[in-house]
């Protein structure tokens, strides 16, 4: 659902992208409460990243002012003026 969202032509729902994050942080919560032997561990945390990573990226879908990327060219933009 995620990727078909994200993959959208037409521009962003801000109530979707609400929603979608919403649906993220419940998918943490029941990824937080799974217990692992420690073999495991580096998938788990790998999940949680990419959860993270997900997030931030619908947010930045909706808020782009977020987006580091953005913000370096700005920032070195700034700079290179003075």
């Amino acid at each position: 659902r995620i990727e078909l969202d994200a993959e959208a032509t037409t521009p962003p729902n801000p109530k979707v992208i609400d929603q979608l994050i919403v649906e993220l942080d419940q998918l943490e919560t029941q990824v937080e409460g799974i217990s692992l032997p420690l073999a495991y561990t580096d998938e788990l945390y790998t999940l949680r990243h990419h959860i993270d990573l997900i997030r931030k990226r619908l947010r930045r879908m909706v808020m782009p002012e977020l987006d580091p990327a953005q913000t370096m060219a700005s920032s070195t933009a700034l700079i290179s003026r003075s």
